[in-house]
């Protein structure tokens, strides 16, 4: 591996290295779009988890930037490279497919590396999380996936994807749900709440709709929102300021909504730990994560149509789906008026995260992936 290492120290802008590697294990490459805590990034790294602890490869990353996910991959193992201009190096084609047993792809934002292994014996996992929107943008530059050779395997997080490839391509993809691990016992609630105190985890870019559930808390009656509180966490998407500046001013009308700007990982668990219900009133979303570790936690879903995760929920029965900000509101006055008589529901919820996205759940679909 030296002669790797070699290369990425002399092509790469910084190289993260951690104190322990097995130098007689491949190397499997893991491109990622970015290093901050994103949703893709947050899946992508309890898949990592699972696959250090069941395989028997070193990992390394590439990022074009850096971010808070670059320690937590050192600290699991991983070599970490930051390189914002690594694919215009014609020599890093040639180290991929000399240094690498296979490669990972996390999010469809990486399809420029599927270059890299078209008609090669390198066997590629494609996993796209993304809704057919951020598809769309990006179809006049990427190849077509019915063109690319049987070495790559493409993975859609959720129907939402495998559908949008059909509309877009006449084609279908493999479907891997995330995987979140359970931490619930690393994070035990330590008050109990004197209001229903809600959580949305989520960046702030018009997707995630804070705007539709801020359109809601303004219908509440005002001895409903004395009862709730609403907390917000998530970090700015650049090129979303003014969405962002507009939710920040619609919501010092109310004094129960909170932001908490964006958190750590180990700060989020806590306030999961904490909240009652977890709650994406997304335009479109093809999860989102954390409705899913909220349901981990054990904590209520409320959830829009438009989410991946709604294909699961039964409405009123393990968790909450709205349509319209209608719809929304009725569930919130109904958790509100009796947050006691969801915790069923929420316990129903939980069945959720343990059939469908807990790493066991997975670990098959990884292992017979074609990549190991």
């Amino acid at each position: 591996m030296d002669e790797l290492f070699s290369f990425l120290d002399a092509n790469c802008d910084t190289v993260y290295y951690p104190e322990d590697i097995s130098s007689d294990l491949p190397y499997i490459l893991c491109a990622m779009p970015g290093l901050n805590l994103g949703g893709s990034q947050t899946v992508f790294a309890e898949i990592l988890e699972l696959l250090i602890d069941h395989t028997s490869y070193n990992y390394c990353i590439f990022s074009p930037d850096d971010g808070e996910y670059r320690d937590i991959f050192i600290n699991m193992g991983c070599v970490v490279c930051i390189h914002p201009h690594i694919l215009d190096n014609p020599d890093f084609r040639i180290a991929v497919r000399t240094y690498f047993h296979s490669a990972i792809l996390n999010s469809f934002l990486t399809y420029p590396y599927l270059m890299l292994f078209v008609n090669t014996d390198t066997p590629v996992f494609w996993w796209i999380h993304e809704p057919l929107e951020h598809i769309i943008s990006c179809n006049q530059t990427m190849p077509d996936p019915r063109l690319l050779s049987p070495n790559i395997h493409i993975y859609g997080v959720a129907d939402h994807v495998d559908e949008a490839f059909y509309k877009l391509y006449n084609c279908h993809t493999e479907i891997m749900h995330i995987a979140i691990h359970d931490v619930s016992s690393d994070y035990p609630k330590s008050q109990t709440n004197e209001r229903v105190v809600f959580l949305m985890p989520a960046a702030y870019t018009i997707i995630k709709g804070h705007d539709i559930l801020i359109n809601a808390i303004s219908q509440l009656p005002d001895e409903f929102r004395s009862k709730c509180l609403f907390e917000f966490c998530g970090y700015q998407v650049p090129g979303s300021e003014e969405y962002y500046d507009k939710i920040i001013s619609l919501s010092k009308r109310f004094d129960c909504i909170n932001h908490l700007g964006q958190l750590s990982k180990q700060e989020l668990y806590k306030y999961y730990a904490e909240c009652d219900c977890v709650i994406a009133p997304s335009r479109v979303d093809t999860g989102p994560a954390t409705v899913i570790e909220g349901m981990m936690f054990g904590k209520l879903a409320v959830v829009s149509d438009k989410t991946g995760v709604s294909k699961y929920i039964n409405d009123c029965v393990n968790g909450f789906v709205f349509h319209d900000v209608d719809e929304l509101l009725k569930r919130l006055l109904l958790i509100i008026s009796d947050m006691e008589a969801m915790r069923p529901i929420a316990g129903r919820g939980h069945e959720i995260w343990r059939e469908h996205f807990s790493p066991e759940s997975i670990l098959d679909i990884l292992l017979n992936s074609g990549i190991f």
